[in-house]
């Protein structure tokens, strides 16, 4: 009877414990994803201040092409 009662008690903290590991991988899961949106949205910024640097900057070389040919 003695080693039913430790079997039980022992499969319920299995139990607690396979729980408590879903709980903690659905919210590792969760933060992962939420970090992963903020990364792109991150990038997605950075990659278009990017292509404004280089568009300015080939107006930029232009401009400066244009002053050169006019200094002679």
């Amino acid at each position: 009877m003695i080693i039913l009662f430790k079997l039980l008690r022992n499969l319920a903290l299995y139990k607690a414990k396979t729980v408590s590991a879903k709980k903690g991988h659905e919210l590792l899961k969760k933060k992962c994803d939420a970090l992963k949106t903020k990364f792109r949205a991150i990038m997605v910024a950075l990659l278009e201040n990017k292509m404004k640097m280089d568009e300015e900057m080939q107006k930029a070389f232009i401009q400066l092409a244009d002053a050169y040919w006019a200094a002679g």
